[in-house]
């Protein structure tokens, strides 16, 4: 069963797991935090939404405050990010694992109509941008864990292209093929990406469908995937429902 954000998450973490979540403030983002920082890891929760970082931290304040550290973050920037990489070095030692939750859907147009080169800045210095400093700046750092993983939170647009969201579909296209480049090329880093196709339940976006997914739920897939030996090296996996989150979430325990 998948949890609700009003029935967290009890499964322990190792306790020494410092993950960073990128897009922490977004939908998705923040119930993987939370999850992740509930179940007791140590979360680094970075986004340059201070408005949605506080209100995560309140939302911690009454069980796991001390698990979740708030870092307010423009991603797109080489320099903010080069000084976030040498933070995180000297206040917590490095990082075990770094979850990308930077999708999002904009309605540009089609490919013919839309203003490309002003439409596509403006998706990926929200999406493509971020996850290539991540990868240049904080990648590097994960050599150094015994077990370094890095998750990307796609969607399916990744895969097949949505009409009138073009540019959309080419940066998480973009987004999948960084981490699948990553895979071949850090030997001591494990990769995986989970896509998610549909609406996504959450705080900000609430009702809907019995089928849908939740955030939460994702969140409580991802605390299963970082059980040791859970992680799904190379994989690329996909849910379209609660009940395929909740079948992923199965296969992680097993």
């Amino acid at each position: 069963m998948i949890s609700t954000f009003d029935e967290r998450v009890t499964m322990p973490l190792v306790p020494s797991q410092t993950i960073l979540v990128a897009g922490a403030a977004g939908a998705i983002g923040e119930g993987i935090s939370l999850a992740l920082a509930t179940a007791g890891a140590t979360v680094i929760a970075v986004d340059h939404d201070h408005e949605g970082l506080r209100r995560l931290q309140e939302e911690m304040a009454s069980t796991s405050e001390a698990n979740l550290h708030p870092v307010s973050c423009e991603l797109s920037s080489s320099e903010e990010l080069a000084s976030l990489a040498s933070t995180i070095l000297s206040k917590w030692g490095g990082l075990d694992a770094i979850v990308v939750s930077l999708g999002g859907r904009w309605n540009e147009g089609s490919l013919t109509e839309v203003e490309l080169l002003r439409e596509w800045n403006q998706v990926a210095s929200k999406t493509l941008h971020p996850q290539l400093n991540l990868v240049h700046h904080l990648v590097p750092g994960l050599r150094q864990a015994p077990d370094g993983r890095y998750l990307l939170i796609g969607g399916s647009t990744a895969e097949h292209p949505e009409p009138r969201a073009g540019l959309t579909s080419v940066a998480a296209a973009a987004q999948l093929m960084v981490a699948r480049v990553l895979q071949a090329e850090e030997e001591g880093v494990s990769t995986a990406a989970l896509l998610l196709s549909g609406p996504v339940r959450s705080r900000k976006l609430t009702g809907g469908a019995p089928h849908w997914m939740d955030a939460a739920g994702v969140g409580e897939l991802c605390v299963q995937w970082f059980q040791p030996g859970a992680f799904p090296k190379g994989k690329v996996l996909r849910a379209v429902d609660r009940e395929e989150l909740s079948r992923l979430s199965e296969e992680g325990r097993s």
